[in-house]
């Protein structure tokens, strides 16, 4: 058996007016990205994401997300 992770980002609703801004919280595009795991893999792949945010980060708790979108007051 497996486990697929879905996840998601832009905006689904068709643009009228297109735009041109990538920094205006409103994307072009509609992305949608899945990772399919075997359970036999899925204690080792939790195991070695843990050690990941221990290495770098130093907190498990902290959950690890991107995002290429600024706001004005972040570019100080």
């Amino acid at each position: 058996m497996s486990i697929l992770y879905i996840d998601e980002a832009g905006t689904p609703q068709k643009r009228v007016i297109p735009k041109t801004d990538p920094n205006d919280g409103n994307p072009n595009y509609f992305i949608m990205c899945g990772l399919l795991v075997d359970n036999e893999e899925l204690e080792s792949l939790f195991t070695d994401y843990t050690n990941i945010k221990k290495l770098y980060l130093k907190d498990t708790q902290i959950e690890l997300k991107s995002n290429l979108k600024s706001c004005p007051s972040d570019k100080n």
